[in-house]
């Protein structure tokens, strides 16, 4: 091929070339992704709740999906009320530990386990379509 640059161009492959050379490698399992936090938040795999101060109510914090007989999902939450020194009770930790039913009846089980009494109070689901669902914590002040 004498020309390949007037081939390439010929044929309609010199955009494809130039996308290919700005594109993610699969060989580098992610290490390639430049920003790791903002990439998680576009693909939506991490979402996230800012709650002001003094602000207390349900608060919506994931959507989860739990295939039926086959599914746990663990999410973590810290920190709490307060900022006293001298007060360990108010750096709060609760577990909130999701389980699918063995689709007779179909649903999930919702635990929250709580470290301390300032962590979260209370949790709730709804589903909102098969195998989904919004998950809720209920924060007090």
């Amino acid at each position: 091929m004498p020309n390949k640059p007037l081939f390439l161009q010929n044929v309609g492959l010199g955009e494809t070339i130039n996308l290919a050379a700005g594109a993610l490698q699969k060989s580098q399992n992610g290490g390639d992704i430049p920003d790791k936090k903002q990439f998680a938040r576009t693909i939506g795999a991490v979402t996230s709740t800012t709650i002001t101060l003094g602000e207390s109510g349900w608060f919506k914090i994931a959507t989860v999906v739990m295939p039926q007989a086959t599914s746990t999902a663990v999410i973590k939450l810290y920190g709490g009320a307060g900022f006293n020194a001298g007060s360990p009770e108010q750096a709060a930790i609760s577990e909130l530990v999701l389980r699918a039913g063995n689709g007779s009846p179909v649903g999930i089980t919702a635990t929250l386990w709580r470290r301390s009494p300032s962590a979260a109070n209370e949790v709730a689901w709804v589903n909102t379509s098969g195998d989904t669902y919004d998950i809720y914590i209920n924060i007090g002040q």
